[in-house]
């Protein structure tokens, strides 16, 4: 086995052929259900022609449980948990409900009721964006006085 040095893998990475780049990329993808397209979903594992139309008629999708209705209709439970893994429907957790909290991948119970808990506590009243409170206190801010300069 040789080892490529950094010159040689440049070389080695560019004669690759995009068609391979390309699917590699749409191995790792995350797609958005409201704007994947059908040729999108055959390429994934699990979504057939019948299923990726059906996706499609449905955007877009207002929630995670009406895009999980569609993928419902058609897949077992486990096998639509594999497709929303790499589709997905974007809640805002501030305001989703418990079912579209628990169709995120990764959420437990125990996960989306401390979110429905927090959200409880603080009155569902959504915090400004980070950047938001960073430009406020930078907008009270009072500037230093500049010293006059003397030739």
């Amino acid at each position: 086995m040789k080892l490529l040095g950094p010159a040689e893998t440049t070389a080695a990475s560019s004669e690759a052929e995009p068609a391979a780049m390309d699917q590699a990329a749409t191995d790792t993808a995350v797609l958005n259900a409201s704007l994947v397209t059908i040729d999108q979903l055959q390429a994934l594992t699990g979504v057939n022609p019948e299923l990726a139309q059906a996706i499609v008629d449905g955007q877009p999708y207002e929630s995670a449980t009406a895009f999980n209705d569609v993928l419902m209709q058609s897949l077992s439970a486990d096998e639509a948990a594999q497709v929303r893994e790499r589709v997905f429907v974007p809640i805002d957790l501030n305001s989703a409900s418990r079912e579209d909290i628990a169709l995120v991948p990764g959420m437990s119970d125990g996960t989306d009721t401390a979110v429905l808990n927090a959200r409880a506590r603080r009155g569902n009243r959504r915090r400004p964006p980070y950047e938001s409170a960073r430009v406020q206190r930078c907008a009270d801010a009072r500037p230093e006085p500049i010293a006059q300069v003397h030739p």
